[in-house]
């Protein structure tokens, strides 16, 4: 996969880019996005870090922020006028037809090995696997290891393992043992 300066971490998060002290890619979560259904509404609410000090000093090894994805001091727009735009963007999203496949080149991990928590991140069963991509819902596709595909509508991605070696995702797997069925 090309290298990026956003991904998409399934399932509500947009990493970024960060500045590479080392030249490897280091994405950290720039981006998280929340949605709840209340009396036949959908409400969805994005937060943005936007410049350095956007969020907690304690995250700097686990977050980044726009200005600097974007290699930019300074942003040209302000807040309101960048909300507007993304919203302008999302709004425009919902009609498109191809946005699985346009999804998929975004997704972080994909045809790598995670450790996935499926259902409630606290209280969900934790399994391993390759990412597939998304099914037409929206569910991750995690391919077990025993070759079965299956598709979760709810979960977290854990950690992820490069070389062996496990690398915590926006939050760590709270479990130590992992099935891997």
């Amino acid at each position: 996969m090309p290298q990026r300066h956003f991904l998409i971490k399934w399932p509500n998060d947009i990493l970024g880019l960060a500045p590479q002290e080392d030249g490897k890619p280091d994405y950290r979560k720039l981006c998280g996005i929340l949605c709840e259904s209340f009396s036949g509404w959908l409400l969805a609410g994005i937060g943005i870090n936007i410049s350095p000090g956007s969020y907690p000093q304690e995250m700097a090894e686990t977050a980044t922020c726009l200005e600097e994805v974007v290699s930019s001091p300074r942003l040209s727009l302000p807040a309101e006028a960048l909300a507007r735009r993304i919203a302008d963007k999302i709004v425009a999203e919902l009609r498109n037809t191809a946005w699985k496949s346009e999804y998929e080149q975004y997704l972080w991990a994909k045809g790598m090995r995670v450790s996935f928590v499926a259902g409630h991140p606290e209280r969900g069963t934790t399994l391993g696997g390759i990412i597939e991509g998304i099914d037409d819902s929206g569910g991750l596709v995690l391919k077990r290891g025993d070759g079965e595909a299956i598709s979760y509508l709810a979960g977290e991605i854990a950690s992820l393992r490069l070389d062996g070696v496990s690398r915590g995702g926006a939050h760590e797997a709270r479990t130590t043992s992992v099935v891997d069925r």
